[in-house]
């Protein structure tokens, strides 16, 4: 019993839809070009030697990045922006501030969508006022106490990882609260460069690993949680 008019509404339903599909697959096949090319140059080691030279701290360098965030957030739709900065940034934020990639994930997640939000560019306002045929002055007045609410949940959320850990360190079994490392070094914060121990990578104090090989393991990258915890089993070992 479809009438002609059902048929043809459906007709532009899915053609809409495949329109919008074959954007998304273009930005993702895109970005994940865009990605093989900035590991090519090494685009993550600038990244971390710049961020290192500033000393910024675990706390400057969450605010440095929120800020870089909202602002690619107001300028790019989130798929691309998350493909491409995430995997860059996540890295940084662990190496080099000991920042839990599950609570950088939710921090990320969150400034896309204050970006989103964020005049003058604000894709979801423009939908907004298109949708409900509204002054896009209107929309952005009011939406402006719900964007000061949202920042203020970001502050939160940013500096109080327990909101975005909770539930995954009660499934584990550990503490829920876990506190922020304002100022706790990251894994990275004990390696010494390479160039300064003649080409070997001193990966703990009083312990220099030999150089890396070609498909080696890269002693930098190696969790420094990892010899405390065989330091510990010694301890308790020798205590036996």
């Amino acid at each position: 019993n479809d009438s002609p008019d059902s048929v043809k509404i459906a007709v532009a339903t899915m053609s809409e839809a495949s329109l919008l599909m074959g954007s998304l697959i273009l930005i993702i096949v895109l970005a994940f070009g865009l990605n093989q090319f900035l590991a090519l140059i090494d685009i993550q080691g600038k990244i971390m030697n710049l961020v290192g030279s500033m000393r910024l701290g675990p706390a400057g360098f969450l605010l440095l990045g929120n800020v870089i965030l909202i602002v690619l957030g107001a300028l790019m739709d989130s798929i691309s922006a998350t493909l491409i900065f995430a995997p860059m940034l996540a890295p940084v934020a662990w190496e080099l501030y000991g920042i839990d990639p599950l609570h950088f994930g939710v921090v990320f997640v969150v400034n896309m969508e204050i970006g989103y939000l964020m005049p003058p560019v604000a894709t979801n306002l423009f939908v907004a006022a298109a949708v409900f045929k509204k002054p896009f002055g209107q929309v952005t007045r009011a939406v402006l106490p719900t964007l000061g609410i949202t920042c203020a949940a970001l502050a939160l959320v940013m500096y109080v990882p327990t909101l975005s850990k909770a539930a995954i360190n009660w499934k584990k079994g550990v503490a829920i609260w876990e506190p922020f490392p304002w100022s706790k070094p990251g894994p990275a914060a004990a390696v010494v460069p390479a160039a300064a121990t003649g080409g070997k990578v001193e990966v703990e104090p009083g312990v220099v690993a030999p150089p890396q090989s070609a498909g080696g393991v890269d002693f930098t990258k190696l969790n420094q949680k990892a010899f405390e915890d065989e330091d510990e089993e010694e301890s308790d070992a020798g205590k036996e």
